[in-house]
């Protein structure tokens, strides 16, 4: 009785517990014949065939009674969506199943960016020639790169930054994504500092609050490119930081009409949440769970592809430097390894106030009572490469 209650999805999810009761309507007597109503439409077929030519033989699917389901449980979609979706600038959401608005999972939630944040960064991104380089690498029959190929290229920026390009185990998981990150300081800084100016340190405020932090840095930044995706591996980005680190994504270029692009992965391992990306608003997962990927789509259009930005943020601090150290090693092509050393060279955002990424680019900050300057990395700490190098 109880689960009649329940959404259907929710009595769906009760996997290997279905069951199935009969319920007498009347006392039965013993040795008396037991009869199932199969529904009025057998019922109305089987009187058809019973008053016509019963030569031939008698099929009908079973049915069930009227008012035999709920009746919320009737024309109800059996797909788990989102419920809508509206975070202001600085709001921190909760995201939650549409159906009964529990939350997807602990780690799952949305933060509203500022009106104009979304087309600020394709401004910027536009102006460095990324997006160009995105349809160069994405709108071809075969991947543009082998899997785990990288290579280097200058932006066409007035200040020329370096950048790579990674080709991701596009074939292991049959999608063409690609990511491209700063290589040189100069473009690390420059991205940071863009995501500043388009109105970042909101989100850095908000989620630093929600999550009762002290302080954040935004220790790796990239952009992520795709146009199709067949399969992909579920995966969380960061972990085991005693809570105190997130994955954001936000959009940069985002293909009108298109199906969700991510699937999060519910508390419920066996249930997956697929969502959009939406202009001015950035999803975040922290490190108790997190897993996602990349859904299946394909854009037919023949100059359709998707871009991110990815932000790994963290209370960098004296109980987790290592384990952020190795989120960042992780990645292929980790030039800022540097950055890690105690005490902290940056700090983007403090419950104390006094940090922005707008400031990353004017030289000083403070934090901790001490003014603190970030370092250009010192020679050879960057392997030495050109912007035609093709490195597998």
């Amino acid at each position: 009785q109880e689960w009649l209650e329940r959404d259907p999805l929710d009595v769906l999810n009760e996997s290997g517990s279905v069951m199935m009761e009969i319920v007498a309507l009347r006392d039965l007597k013993p040795g008396e014949e037991i009869f199932l109503d199969y529904g009025p439409a057998w019922e109305e077929a089987w009187q058809k065939h019973a008053s016509g030519d019963r030569d031939g033989g008698f099929r009908h699917e079973i049915g069930v009674p009227n008012d035999f389901y709920p009746q919320k449980w009737i024309n109800t979609s059996d797909l788990y969506e989102l419920e809508p979706l509206d975070a202001k600038p600085g709001e921190v959401v909760r995201l939650k199943w549409k159906h009964n608005g529990k939350p997807v999972s602990e780690s799952a939630h949305a933060v509203g960016l500022p009106k104009g944040f979304t087309a600020k960064m394709k401004e910027y991104t536009d102006g460095l020639g990324i997006t160009d380089m995105y349809r160069t690498l994405l709108l071809t029959d075969e991947p543009y790169l082998e899997d785990n190929q990288w290579f280097l290229f200058n932006d066409t920026s007035p200040k020329t930054q370096e950048w790579f390009v990674y080709g991701y185990k596009q074939r292991q998981w049959a999608f063409n994504m690609h990511y491209i990150a700063a290589y040189n300081e100069r473009a690390r800084q420059s991205l940071l500092a863009a995501m500043g100016d388009a109105g970042f340190d909101v989100a850095l405020d908000a989620m630093g609050k929600f999550l009762g932090l002290d302080h954040l840095t935004c220790f790796h930044a990239s952009y992520m490119g795709a146009s199709k995706c067949e399969n992909s591996v579920v995966h969380s980005d960061v972990f085991d930081t005693d809570g105190k680190s997130v994955n954001v994504i936000f959009p940069v270029l985002l293909v009108d009409g298109s199906k969700p692009e991510l699937d999060i992965i519910g508390s419920d391992a066996n249930v997956i949440l697929p969502v959009k990306y939406m202009d001015d608003v950035a999803y975040f997962l922290t490190d108790e769970g997190g897993y996602h990927k990349t859904s299946p789509h394909r854009y037919d259009g023949a100059d359709e592809v998707r871009v991110m930005v990815g932000s790994y943020c963290s209370q960098i601090e004296e109980t987790n430097w290592q384990r952020v150290k190795h989120l960042y090693d992780m990645e292929v092509v980790p030039p800022f390894m540097h950055q890690f050393d105690l005490p902290l060279k940056e700090v983007h955002w403090s419950s104390q106030g006094g940090h922005s990424l707008r400031h990353l680019q004017q030289g000083s900050r403070h934090h901790g009572g001490q003014d603190e300057m970030y370092c250009e990395p010192q020679a050879g700490e960057v392997p030495e490469t050109t912007s035609a190098s093709i490195i597998s």
